[in-house]
């Protein structure tokens, strides 16, 4: 399929995280609508900058600075830098976004699939306001812990999130879910935001246990969206934290992951 056949998602943003000013080939050509939104840059601010500001908790900058226990801490800055880039992303507007991270390489199967997930009209446009059957779908996630309940029945190829999973190169947000997403984020940054997404789905925020997000996550097929087998350009140890990568605006170090996880 070339790109000229796809559906034209009119009605959608459609956004990559990138340090770099131009849409990478690999998701220009399936999607030639996406725009560039600035990897937040935390290169110049430490840790210890982050906690007195209020920015993470006193879990994240022990994280950080001493070592993490478990694979959903927050191991850098660069996590930090793109929890604060996805909360931008979803604050620049109203629409359903398709959010990706700038190594992605989305399948060309995959603008069809999101058409199908909004509501399957000719152009793209999601449903009527308050009737989205989902807030978020991770395509092609790295890894899931087995723990997800019945396949999405209005989503086949999509279980709900019912445990932890490795990847968010390739999200779509609902237009309702771009909003719940955005509040649930407030506050200080305490986890890799997957696995902040992956606990919210489970269960619910602090003071609200019933209001869960919606999480669907792709169970099976080939994935829809993958990265590159390279280190991003936000993943080159710019940073220089001890103990980190440095990998800047991205949420998950899943380079990472894969080693040690």
């Amino acid at each position: 399929m070339h790109p000229v056949d796809t559906p034209r998602l009119d009605g959608i943003d459609v956004r990559v995280i990138s340090m770099h000013r131009d849409v990478p080939p690999a998701i220009r050509r399936v999607f030639p609508m996406a725009k560039v939104l600035a990897a937040t840059d935390l290169c110049a601010t430490s840790a210890t900058m982050l906690h007195t500001q209020g920015v993470i908790t006193d879990e994240v900058f022990e994280a950080i600075t001493l070592g993490r226990k478990y694979h959903y801490e927050m191991p850098t800055r660069g996590g930090v830098g793109l929890w604060q880039s996805v909360r931008m992303a979803l604050a620049q507007g109203s629409r359903p976004l398709l959010l990706f991270e700038e190594d992605c390489v989305p399948s060309l199967e995959l603008p069809i699939v999101v058409e199908r997930l909004l509501g399957g009209s000719p152009t793209g446009t999601p449903r009527a306001a308050g009737k989205d059957t989902f807030d978020l779908a991770v395509f092609g996630p790295f890894w899931t812990d087995g723990f997800l309940a019945a396949e999405a029945i209005e989503h086949h190829g999509f279980g709900w999130c019912d445990g932890y999973f490795w990847g968010l190169h390739a999200v779509l947000y609902t237009a309702g879910g771009r909003a719940r997403a955005r509040a649930m984020l407030a506050g200080p940054v305490d986890l890799q935001l997957d696995g902040k997404f992956a606990r919210l789905a489970q269960y619910g925020q602090p003071r609200n246990r019933r209001s869960r997000l919606r999480v669907l996550l792709q169970s099976t097929g080939n994935p829809l969206a993958r990265q590159a087998d390279h280190k991003s350009g936000i993943q080159d140890g710019s940073l220089g934290a001890p103990g980190s990568f440095g990998a800047l605006g991205r949420a998950a170090l899943l380079w990472v992951w894969r080693m040690v996880g």
